[in-house]
């Protein structure tokens, strides 16, 4: 169970990897320091035990329970067991949570990323900054809550997690305000802040809106809800499907149109490129946090996956990728498509290639001929 560790010594904890490698471990799939939960036996018999033979009920202040923090880190760091090492730093966590070890709970989050899959880790991660939160009381556990509040609320926002990003940036100006010693982090955290406003105003009510929605309220309000549903899938959920359908039911006449044509599903690739320019060009707020979505969104319009006999292709806004058929091997293609004029380039036989047509595409099936030729030589006609 661990490296260069006397099991004789510490029954208990031997006890303990043995219910881990008869429970935990049963299915011994997962690779090393790999697992999908950032909770993935808190309320069982392991963890229960882990508390007992760490003492963790006697901690009855900072200083022991930063001592008790120590050790459980140095077991972590020997234990072979991934589960069992995962457990320990959970309970690490909870430790530092408690007893408002600030920077201590931060490396531990930041070891848990390290060595874990966590699913939604920055949303993981925010539950415990709102712990240290309510436990930070001197100006330094602030500034450092404001730190990282900054740094992951600017991931998420990279990432496209808008919610996290403006609730994080939420938390920093809950720290801040508590420090006044922030110094020029303060005008970081109000201009970080700043844009996130908006987002919270138009997305507070969400919930209000989907109650609204499922008790069948006055028809106005109902359309403004949807409308507002609308967005918030859109935009800030990137789930498009929901958002047609209630685009189709809400109040701005522009998403509406939008919606029903998109919904009533364009196959030919000009008509999807038409679609997405008018979807490019609506606006669907002043800010400019939600066109990444909207970008998200006109690109996928404007892919489309075609195939045709012995062709699969991708087109993205007129740029083609693939693979072909040609003398009884798949060969990999890249090109254009401009026009109805399909144009791929491949090698064969360690010589670069081009086939050339004009074809057409109906409902992603694609037909016509296409001339190849290997530098100015003709090679031959393929029927798609």
């Amino acid at each position: 169970m661990f490296k260069y560790f006397n099991p004789l010594h510490h029954p208990v904890f031997w006890a303990i990897a043995y219910l881990a490698v008869g429970a935990a471990l049963a299915s011994a799939t997962d690779p090393p320091h790999k697992h999908p939960s950032a909770h993935p036996l808190k309320d069982g018999a392991l963890y229960k035990q882990l508390r007992e033979h760490y003492k963790a009920e006697t901690v009855s202040d900072a200083t022991q329970a930063s001592v008790l923090l120590g050790k459980i880190h140095a077991d972590a760091d020997t234990i072979e067991i991934c589960k069992l090492q995962h457990v320990a730093l959970e309970l690490a966590l909870e430790l530092a949570g408690k007893w408002g070890l600030i920077a201590e709970g931060f490396a531990t989050l930041d070891k848990i990323e390290r060595r874990f899959e966590i699913k939604d880790g920055m949303r993981w991660r925010q539950l415990y900054l709102r712990q240290f939160v309510t436990k930070a009381e001197t100006p330094e556990q602030n500034r450092q809550i404001v730190e990282y509040s900054l740094k992951h609320g600017k991931d998420a926002e990279q990432q496209g997690n808008l919610e996290l990003a403006a609730s994080l940036a939420e938390l920093a100006v809950q720290c801040a305000e508590k420090c006044k010693e922030l110094g020029e982090l303060k005008d970081k955290v109000k201009n970080f802040d700043k844009k996130w406003q908006e987002f919270r105003r138009d997305f507070s009510n969400v919930r209000e809106c989907q109650k609204i929605v499922e008790e069948e309220g006055s028809e106005a309000k109902v359309k403004q809800a949807h409308l507002v549903l609308g967005r918030y899938q859109a935009f800030v959920k990137g789930n498009w499907g929901a958002a047609l359908k209630h685009f189709g039911k809400g109040s701005d006449l522009g998403y509406f149109l939008l919606a029903k044509e998109e919904e009533a599903g364009p196959h030919d690739l000009a008509a999807k490129k038409h679609l997405a320019e008018k979807w490019a060009s609506a606006k669907p707020f002043e800010n400019q946090l939600f066109q990444k979505a909207l970008d998200k969104h006109i690109a996928d319009l404007c892919q489309m996956e075609v195939q045709g006999k012995g062709l699969q292709i991708t087109i993205v806004n007129g740029e083609v990728s693939g693979t072909l058929q040609y003398n009884g091997a798949k060969v990999p293609v890249q090109g254009t498509f401009q026009k109805g004029i399909l144009q791929l380039r491949f090698d064969y036989e360690k010589a670069n290639h081009e086939a050339v047509g004009e074809v057409r595409i109906v409902e992603q099936v694609i037909s016509g001929k296409l001339r190849v030729y290997r530098g100015n030589e003709i090679r031959g006609d393929l029927g798609l």
